[in-house]
């Protein structure tokens, strides 16, 4: 009997989960504003499993991809109001979560919605709002660091690595927030086979990540930003698996960056920064 009760209380929260999932789908495909999105996030931060009803829901995938574009008549992006810039900045966190879903994820990629987001990252320019304009380029950033998340990358992702020239560029802006991001998602690319011989692949893209970097490295240590130089040593490190960027390294001098003083003032109090310069020292010295 415990059982059977048991049982029905199972259907009636399947039930109620997938009756709350569909009103919330109803209410933004009816206005699509704040409010809407704000609830839609709202539930699937609570419900995670249901991303991918979310995403199936008809109108769903529709409903995304006019708020992304919306926004795109706006010269250069500088002229985004505060309503949406902060309907972006939403969807494109509901966009994360229900790209942390594998089936899910692998729709947004072949139904190319990723491409939709490569502007926000790359084109925004909010001079008059640097904190919007810092929100939104992070917040896209957070799509992919989900896509690529643990370096699980696939052949059928392979399509996705056009992203590797816009986070270069990104790599040239001065806020510090979007250089972490930026370097952790590279981090999280190098961590795949696919995106370590996509980088390598030849002379010239390895020169153009190398040529971004390596400044970084002296910027981030004048700075004192040791999440910066992390991500930049576990860059460097990955790459050091091919003896030619072992050399060419050397060649460069980064040895006598990461031996200074600035750099030691750094890793005194932070184990895993000192195990990268270790580390990192250490690989280019056994390459010759």
């Amino acid at each position: 009997m415990t059982i059977k009760y048991l049982d029905e209380d199972i259907k009636a929260n399947e039930s109620f989960e997938i009756d709350k999932a569909t009103s919330v789908c109803k209410n933004i495909l009816q206005k699509a504003d704040e409010k809407t999105i704000t609830e839609l996030l709202d539930y699937l931060t609570n419900n995670k499993h249901r991303a991918k009803l979310i995403w199936e829901y008809p109108g769903m995938l529709l409903l995304i991809i006019q708020v992304l574009t919306e926004p795109f008549s706006h010269l250069k992006l500088t002229s985004l109001s505060k309503e949406q810039l902060n309907k972006v900045i939403l969807m494109l966190k509901c966009i994360t979560i229900l790209a942390e879903d594998d089936d899910v994820k692998f729709e947004i990629l072949e139904s190319k919605t990723h491409h939709l987001i490569f502007p926000y990252i790359s084109k925004v320019e909010l001079h008059n709002n640097p904190y919007g304009d810092e929100k939104i380029k992070t917040t896209a950033i957070d799509v992919f660091l989900v896509i690529y998340k643990s370096g699980l990358i696939s052949v059928k992702d392979e399509k996705v690595f056009d992203i590797f020239p816009l986070i270069l560029r990104v790599l040239e802006f001065e806020n510090q927030r979007i250089k972490v991001k930026s370097t952790s998602l590279l981090v999280s690319l190098l961590q795949s086979e696919l995106g370590f011989n996509y980088t390598i692949q030849t002379p010239e893209r390895f020169e153009a990540i190398h040529s971004t970097l390596f400044p970084l490295i002296s910027n981030s240590i004048e700075g004192k930003n040791v999440l910066l130089l992390k991500n930049v040593l576990k860059i460097y490190l990955r790459l050091c698996d091919m003896i030619k960027v072992k050399e060419k390294l050397k060649d460069d001098g980064i040895c006598n960056e990461l031996h200074s003083k600035d750099v030691y003032s750094l890793t005194k109090y932070d184990c895993e920064l000192q195990n990268l310069q270790r580390d990192l020292i250490k690989s280019i010295s056994q390459s010759l």
